[in-house]
């Protein structure tokens, strides 16, 4: 299906949603106060595109929306943070190296990819629940949206001067192709894990507007995504060829 000869579809593209489950991951040299996660339930969608080369090797990637986040707990004296819980929006770009195979002698194949993962970091929003002071058994909710620019503080706003919108990371899985019909259509399973290797941010803490409480960027995503793709083949070798021309011969 994703690979095939010259007699067949040497693209198979369209669709995709999927699921996400993230986490993030500081490094080792974080020295912050101590909080526990949850996993964050997201989702993507977009638009997939695989391209064979052989029988049993194909490039493939995805042009998607992201969504991404982080769940945080304290129970720490030290801070006013009682619950943190963030969302941030992403364009990602996996690009995989595929192989894949038949299963036995059935038309559904299985595939395993890997490649890196280029990302672009397109804004996000957060809620906080925090004491309104030290010692105060009140709490307050903060709802913020994040800003790229250098303004004066407004409340509500997390502005992050050192943001790193553009980020990388290392993707890894495996899945399914499945055929539906006899025009070559597929239903695409995908199963992937991708490690983030770009930090959001630097190593300094930024404000959420006047509230005196700051949001620490130094983190990145881990996400364990499922998603699936209706795709359909395109038949580039046909497409060159073009109509067979014929001879015409003129009785005289």
């Amino acid at each position: 299906m994703i690979a095939c000869s010259q007699a067949q579809a040497q693209i198979l593209t369209g669709p995709i949603v999927g699921g996400q489950a993230t986490i993030a991951g500081y490094g080792s040299q974080y020295d912050g106060i101590d909080f526990q996660q949850d996993l964050s339930l997201n989702y993507l969608g977009g638009w997939s595109y695989a391209y064979s080369v052989s029988d049993h090797l194909a490039f493939y990637s995805e042009l998607v929306y992201s969504r991404k986040g982080k769940v945080q707990r304290y129970n720490s004296t030290s801070t006013r943070i009682v619950e943190n819980q963030t969302y941030s929006h992403f364009l990602e770009a996996p690009i995989l190296l595929r192989i894949t195979s038949p299963i036995g002698r059935s038309k559904v194949r299985w595939f395993i990819n890997a490649g890196p993962q280029i990302s672009y970091w397109l804004g996000g929003r957060g809620t906080m629940l925090a004491s309104e002071f030290f010692g105060s058994d009140q709490l307050t909710q903060i709802d913020y949206t994040v800003s790229f620019s250098e303004d004066e503080p407004t409340d509500g706003v997390l502005a992050v001067e050192d943001a790193n919108r553009i980020q990388f990371g290392l993707a890894a899985g495996g899945g399914f192709i499945i055929p539906v019909n006899r025009l070559g259509h597929a239903l695409m399973i995908n199963i992937r894990y991708v490690s983030g290797t770009t930090f959001m941010g630097g190593n300094e803490s930024s404000e959420i507007g006047t509230s005196e409480i700051e949001e620490y960027l130094g983190y990145k995503h881990n996400a364990l995504l499922i998603s699936a793709a209706y795709v359909v083949p395109i038949n580039i070798f046909g497409m060159r060829k073009g109509k067979t021309s014929r001879k015409v011969n003129h009785k005289k």
